[in-house]
């Protein structure tokens, strides 16, 4: 009885451990490019993450954008007819 406390005890503890640690990874946005930057962002997946992990990204998408020339940049802004930062959670502008 008192090992399979143990065991029980270990398991539990193993998956606390576990689990936290899937909590608190963040992808790291600062070694993507521009054309992956804009992968991520038609996926739509920032949506669902944790507000540090959009500012993460929205700080690697700013600096790729100001690496780019005016045209470059304009090529990555426009999306669908609006310009915007897809990072900043603003919604397009549809007048």
């Amino acid at each position: 009885m008192k090992r399979m406390n143990t065991i029980m005890l270990a398991c539990l503890t193993a998956g606390i451990l576990s689990s936290g640690g899937v909590a608190f990874a963040n992808t790291d946005y600062s070694g993507y490019t521009i054309s992956e930057l804009a992968a991520v962002k038609g996926k739509g997946t920032l949506q669902n993450a944790s507000e540090q992990e959009r500012m993460e990204f929205q700080k690697a998408w700013k600096k790729r954008l100001a690496e780019l020339t005016p045209e470059q940049r304009q090529q990555y802004l426009t999306t669908a007819g609006s310009s915007r930062d897809p990072a900043s959670g603003e919604q397009p502008n549809c007048q």
